[in-house]
Parts: structure tokens; C-alpha cells; sequence
């Protein structure tokens, strides 16, 4: 994993471990980035770095969102492989899932994820907000 993607995925730990994340979490309903909030993180990144969601699915069902960036996936615990992003999921979870883009999801996957995995804009715009502060996002000057 390039250092740049690793560091990245450090920056992102530390916006969601902080007090104020857990507020905007809060203010939707909930609880942790493991229970719903993933979307929200991966949707706020995504508006801020060049990357691509993806997601871990199993059972044909989307269990995890998160952001490709470069070589590294990115989720609220920070910066891993695609191999290591799949072991931590099979570690917490208790079972193995698969790495997906979201453009090969199937309609129906897509479809049941927007019922059972809330995005609010407000949230989305939110989590923005906290990145960019963290300095994610910021062009280098010249």
C-alpha cells in the first residue's frame, strides 16, 4: 500500500473517533460506523479525493461500504489492502464477504442498500465538513 493511501486512511480514523462524528452519527439515528454510518463516511470521502466506493457483500446484500483510493480501501478504522479489508470484515462479522465496485452491483443489491443503510445528505455534508478540517481533500499549493 502506497504511504500516501495509508496516511489518508489515518486521517480518516482520526475525523471518525472524534467526539464530533459521533455527533453527526447521533443526529441520524446511529450509532457507529459498523452500524450504518459507513455510507455516510465513504459518500463524504468520496466527494473529496478521487476514489471509488465499493462494497463488501454477502449473501448477495451489501454489508459495508467503503472508498477505494489508489491501492488502499478506507472505512472509519483507517487503510487496508483488499485482502486485509476482507479478513477484518470475516474477524468482526464472523463470516467472509466479497469486495465489490459499485458499479457491478446488481439493481436489487443497490436497491436494498438504500433501504437498510441510511445517507442522509445532511450527514453526508456533515462528515464532509470534519474531513476537510482534518486537511483531507486539500489541493498542495505551489
Amino acid at each position: 500500500m502506497r504511504w500516501e493511501s495509508a496516511y489518508m486512511g489515518t486521517q480518516v480514523a482520526v475525523v471518525a473517533a472524534s467526539q464530533d462524528s459521533y455527533k453527526v452519527l447521533d443526529r441520524h439515528g446511529l450509532t457507529s460506523w459498523q452500524a450504518g454510518g459507513c455510507w455516510i463516511l465513504a459518500e463524504a470521502l468520496s466527494g473529496l479525493v478521487a476514489g471509488k466506493l465499493h462494497a463488501l457483500v454477502r449473501d448477495g446484500l451489501v454489508d459495508h461500504v467503503l472508498l477505494k483510493v489508489g491501492d488502499a480501501y478506507i472505512d472509519a478504522d483507517g487503510a487496508y489492502s483488499g485482502t486485509g479489508i476482507v479478513a477484518k470484515h470475516l474477524e468482526l462479522e464472523g463470516f467472509s464477504a466479497r469486495l465489490i465496485s459499485f458499479s457491478n452491483l446488481s439493481a436489487t443489491a443497490v436497491e436494498v442498500m438504500q433501504w437498510l443503510i441510511p445517507r442522509p445528505p445532511s450527514a453526508v455534508r456533515q462528515m464532509k465538513r470534519l474531513l476537510q478540517r482534518q486537511g483531507i481533500g486539500e489541493r498542495k499549493r505551489r
